[in-house]
């Protein structure tokens, strides 16, 4: 029997998040709903949770919905680098975004 871990709704920040200006800012401010924009909050959230993960074990791992906060390229590439530092091999490894990846 195939052991499925699965995670959830990061909702990552890249890190000059509080940069931001216009409709980018105010996009990010909507869609966080009065939560924290800390970059450094969410990061290691989703660090501590791959890591739990990857040491309970698991066949197949999913990770669903909601990656990052507003689908920022920064984001993604925020989660890429996380992922990668994970150890987790890719293979092993199945996505699949939300609604806030695809602002």
């Amino acid at each position: 029997m195939a052991r499925i871990a699965h995670l959830s709704d990061f909702h990552l920040l890249e890190p000059h998040v509080r940069e931001r200006r216009g409709k980018d800012w105010l996009r990010v401010h909507y869609l966080s709903l009065k939560r924290s924009l800390d970059y450094v909050l969410r990061r290691t959230r989703a660090e501590r949770a791959l890591v739990q993960a990857r040491d309970i074990g698991f066949d197949q791992l999913v990770i669903t919905g909601d990656l990052t906060e507003d689908g920022h390229l920064a984001q993604f590439e925020v989660f890429a680098e996380i992922l990668r530092n994970s150890g987790i091999p890719a293979d092993k490894v199945l996505l699949c975004p939300g609604n806030h990846d695809s602002y």
